[in-house]
């Protein structure tokens, strides 16, 4: 909806506007601080989170930053923008098994989504993530390839936790992220 806040010591700010988001379509900008966002007022990351994980598809809500009021229709996330989102938040790029070349695929999974970048400076890396790494189910459903994740991840709300089935050297093991 947004694209990416941050807290600082002076509140939460708007770090990234998604080009025709709700939120560019309402006017807001990269640098506004948001004060109040329905009828919550904003203090800290949590505050905005809370709020932002109660909001459905088509809602009305008003944001207020110090540099005005901005009316915001909250839209659906499509798959797409849910993967990237995804993607970026996390610090990691993605690609389907299938996808990589024969010698890594006689190792993997037969399905699933497979870590294939990981930036040392993202979350996914500071949460136990590698290269390689693949992803087998999200929220208990099985993945496997890009385009069942993208299509998960468009379900998931901001505020909440996404549940992985992780699969690493013959392993699989359970990981709560938060979203």
């Amino acid at each position: 909806m947004l694209g990416f806040v941050q807290e600082d010591e002076k509140g939460v700010r708007v770090i990234k506007v998604y080009r025709n988001s709700p939120a560019y379509r309402a006017g807001i900008h990269k640098g506004e601080y948001i004060k109040k966002f329905g009828s919550r007022t904003i203090e800290e990351l949590r505050d905005f989170v809370r709020t932002l994980g109660t909001l459905v598809p088509g809602q009305k809500v008003t944001l207020i930053t110090d540099k005005g009021r901005h009316v915001i229709k909250v839209g659906a996330v499509t798959p797409k923008t849910a993967f990237k989102r995804f993607q970026e938040r996390f610090g990691m790029k993605l690609d389907d098994v299938k996808g990589l070349p024969a010698k890594f695929r006689k190792v993997l999974p037969q399905g699933g989504v497979v870590i294939v970048t990981l930036y040392t400076s993202g979350m996914a890396y500071s949460m136990g993530l590698r290269p390689l790494d693949v992803i087998t189910s999200v929220n208990g459903k099985k993945v496997n390839n890009i385009k069942e994740l993208q299509k998960l991840l468009s379900f998931v709300r901001s505020g909440g936790s996404i549940y992985l089935t992780v699969w690493r050297s013959g392993r699989s093991y359970p990981l709560v992220i938060p979203y």
